[in-house]
């Protein structure tokens, strides 16, 4: 059978002020994160010699993220930025396989879109503030909004008459 869509993330507005630091590595200052959900697998034709897969299901949305603030940050880790907003969607769902001797497989499925990720740091529309990262890969401020992967397409039959699966479309 057909799989399900993922479900959608919902939105995530993070604000305050103050002092905050970090130590370790992967310990932003502020990190916000709404990923949609990954869309099901397709059913696989098991035991059976003619049928076909199932699609796969579409990923879910990410959803709009805001962080707003005005802080004094401070990381020391590697890969641990001040400041990080993302909005992510699902990968979309796999098809499943058809028969052995004759089949076709589903459509992959497509993926979720990202949305809106927004950072305002400072007060109003001054800038203010400071953000220090001491180790590799680590970004003051970092924002992101990316489509998720699209499902792959299965095999079909293999014997006498296949047909392979089309993958989805990737999301914005």
């Amino acid at each position: 059978g057909d799989a399900g869509s993922g479900g959608k993330a919902g939105a995530i507005l993070v604000t305050g002020n103050g002092q905050l630091t970090t130590a370790t590595h992967n310990a932003n200052g502020v990190l916000a994160v709404s990923q949609g959900g990954q869309g099901g697998q397709g059913g696989t034709v098991v035991g059976g010699s003619v049928g076909s897969g199932g699609a796969g299901g579409a990923g879910g949305a990410g959803g709009d993220v805001l962080i707003s603030g005005s802080w004094s940050i401070t990381t020391h880790g590697t890969n641990a930025s001040g400041i990080s907003a993302n909005s992510l969607g699902g990968a979309g769902g796999e098809s499943g396989s058809g028969g052995w001797i004759a089949g076709t497989s589903g459509t992959g499925g497509s993926s979720g879109n990202g949305a809106k990720a927004r950072i305002e740091f400072g007060p109003s529309a001054d800038v203010g503030g400071t953000i220090e990262t001491f180790g590799k890969d680590s970004h003051g401020i970092f924002a992101q909004s990316v489509g998720g992967f699209a499902g792959a397409g299965a095999s079909g039959g293999s014997i006498f008459a296949a047909s392979g699966g089309n993958g989805g479309s990737a999301g914005d």
